[in-house]
């Protein structure tokens, strides 16, 4: 989301399109992508915004 400027909406059609779940389920991945995405409004200082080497966009 930071990485592709996404909004939560379009990171998690992009975690249901590749079948992005547990065995549990969406449920946990879909909470952390919404409290993610919280945490982007509120304090950007407080999410990762690393990208891994070799990654070109």
């Amino acid at each position: 989301m930071t990485h592709q400027s996404w909004t939560v909406d379009r990171a998690l059609q992009e975690m249901l399109a590749y079948d992005f779940y547990t065995r549990n389920g969406h449920g946990g991945f879909k909470t952390y992508v919404f409290e993610f995405a919280k945490r982007m409004a509120v304090d950007p200082a407080t999410v990762a915004t690393t990208v891994h080497p070799g990654h070109t966009g």
